[in-house]
């Protein structure tokens, strides 16, 4: 599947949760701002649907050890098969490793604080965490099996709370039961460079993740698999309005197939009006561009904001969002953000270009 068709799925995705929440809504306290982040390269997992309250965090199921394994060597190089560099990294001392999925203890300089992968069966996964930073990403996955009939399909969701705070958030189950490959978190709650503020430090933290009905009924399945992770982010770069407000933050380093890229430039503008950015992209040389835009204040019509000047065309997002889309080696050139119909009302649109590091 590429970008653009995920993106798709994934809009689907959040217009049916949008449009059936009733039940799993109730008692809602308030509404947390959270950026969907999209890691670049090939994991297996993707990302919930859509957040719908406060205070989220994921974590590692007691007495589920954390695989540990001897270091290894650094590994080659190859060719994947979208033209960008590969490298298969094997199991390290703290991965947690379960049936050929994996949630790796560091992806670029993001550090794993606990995971757990689930049997398939299980309807329900309880963990604990100590939290050491309130800059967090969530790994929250629900896969279906192969073949599972579209109405069943829409039936099934996952749901997860956190102990001491208000509310949950989940959204449907992935119709794409994974064989093998590493799980990416996928969702940071909070303000840039903030965090989830209802993250209390230093005090154990349940959550509990549990496959129920559209109407937050239990729910059995016996070839269900979920998983959840938390992690901890390395570095980051705000990107602040003119105000000088944070609106965003993009990773200093991020990864795509085991290949770490560095970023090298940043340039952002009012998403809301006047030229929207552009940036010059390295010759002879593989890359990545993240692309977004904030969260408005408000919301306008429905208008979409897009990247152009790849070889792959990019995905569309609506109102705020982020992704990281792969070039293979070129010649120099230019990228730029477009956009179509309504501009957001406020916040920034940026574009971040990442090259290999050496």
């Amino acid at each position: 599947m590429n970008l653009t068709d995920l993106r798709d799925e994934l809009d689907q995705r959040t217009q049916d949760l949008s449009a059936d929440i009733p039940s799993l809504t109730a008692g809602i306290a308030g509404k947390v701002q959270a950026t969907k982040r999209r890691r670049a390269g090939g994991a297996a997992g993707g990302v919930i649907a859509a957040l719908l309250v406060v205070g989220m965090a994921v974590a590692n199921q007691p007495g589920r050890p954390v695989v540990p394994a001897p270091a290894a060597t650094t590994p080659s190089t190859s060719v994947g098969a979208d033209g960008m560099p590969s490298r298969v990294l094997p199991d390290r001392p703290g991965d947690v490793v379960k049936d050929g999925l994996r949630l790796r203890a560091t992806v670029a300089e993001d550090t794993l604080a606990v995971g757990v992968i689930g049997d398939p069966g299980e309807r329900v996964v309880r963990a604990t965490w100590t939290p050491r930073t309130q800059r967090v990403a969530y790994v929250v996955e629900c896969w279906l099996p192969p073949g599972q009939d579209p109405a069943t399909a829409k039936e099934t969701w996952v749901r997860a709370s956190i102990s001491g705070q208000e509310g949950y958030f989940g959204g449907t189950c992935r119709a794409d039961l994974p064989t093998a490959g590493d799980l990416s978190a996928s969702i940071t709650p909070g303000k840039p460079g903030e965090g989830n503020p209802q993250i209390r430090l230093g005090t154990d933290t349940t959550l509990r993740v549990e496959l129920v009905d559209r109407d937050g009924r239990p729910l059995t399945n016996p070839r269900v698999r979920l998983a959840a992770g938390i992690y901890d982010l390395g570095p980051q770069r705000l990107i602040e309005d003119e105000s000088g407000e944070p609106r965003a933050a993009v990773p200093e380093v991020i990864e795509h197939q085991g290949v770490p890229y560095r970023l090298e430039r940043l340039v952002s503008g009012p998403a809301a009006r006047g030229p929207l950015p552009q940036v010059s992209t390295p010759a002879n040389r593989p890359f990545l561009v993240t692309f977004g835009s904030s969260p408005p204040s408000r919301y306008p019509e429905v208008g979409t904001l897009y990247l152009s000047g790849l070889d792959t065309e990019s995905s569309q997002l609506e109102n705020g969002g982020q992704e990281t889309t792969p070039q293979p080696v070129r010649g120099a050139g230019t990228v730029e953000l477009r956009a179509e119909g309504a501009r957001p009302l406020d916040g920034v649109a940026y574009i971040a270009v990442y090259t290999p590091v050496d």
